[in-house]
């Protein structure tokens, strides 16, 4: 058998032990193997993960983001988001998940600002609720290389492997930056890619652990019974 590589983010919570063939998972639980069913196969699916999709207002926008996640990595989907620096529920299974999440709402509060004194056009507000969704699809590199950390370089990594789909620059300029001065990522040089900036490094900060998220996956609320629902 293989690394066990999803035990390394939950092995209290789960008898579940996986084996790795780049994106591919097989699960063996007492004696049974069964295909990863948290990744979403759908647009319905997609949606139901992240429901934030839809305040993206353009609709050519909207359908290209759901090309993406359906092409996220299978791990993005259980894997925690850190092992330190981040409140206590994402350094646990499905914390990636929650902690983008999070990052879409805190952007919703600092877009709405930036767009009223003219900072941010119509068009770089969905701009970025996508890149807060993409920010980190490739936290653990592609294929995975750090199962128990965060991959030096995903900010770069996924910015280059978001060149292949049909983005807006300002997009990739986004996820790029999103570290600010940390990381291998180029730092912030506009009002756009600061407020991504802004939104992931607050939604990480462990003193703020009460962030709602916008009608969070059943999975989610199975996982983390004291995560909310936003407005």
């Amino acid at each position: 058998m293989g690394p066990c590589w999803e035990a390394l983010y939950d092995v209290k919570a789960s008898n579940t032990y996986v084996t790795r063939n780049l994106f591919i998972h097989t699960y063996h639980t007492n004696g049974m193997v069964t295909q990863s069913s948290y990744a979403p196969q759908t647009t319905e699916q997609v949606l139901e993960w992240f429901p934030e999709i839809n305040d993206i207002t353009d609709e050519d926008l909207r359908n290209e983001t759901i090309h993406v996640v359906l092409n996220f990595p299978d791990y993005f989907w259980y894997a925690p988001a850190a092992k330190r620096h981040h409140p206590v529920e994402h350094q646990s299974r499905h914390g990636l998940v929650l902690h983008t999440k999070r990052v879409c709402t805190t952007y919703e509060r600092l877009c709405e600002s930036m767009n009223k004194q003219g900072f941010l056009t119509d068009d770089e507000v969905n701009y970025g609720r996508m890149a807060c969704i993409f920010h980190d699809a490739l936290k653990h590199g592609e294929p995975p290389t750090q199962p128990d950390g965060t991959v030096k370089n995903h900010d770069f990594l996924a910015s280059l492997w978001l060149s292949q789909f049909d983005l807006p620059e300002k997009v990739l300029g986004a996820v790029e930056s999103h570290n600010g001065p940390w990381y291998v990522g180029k730092k912030p040089t506009n009002h756009l890619e600061q407020i991504v900036h802004m939104a992931d490094m607050m939604a990480s900060d462990p003193n703020n652990p009460n962030i709602k998220v916008k009608d969070p996956h059943p999975v989610l609320v199975e996982k983390f019974p004291r995560v909310d629902p936003r407005e």
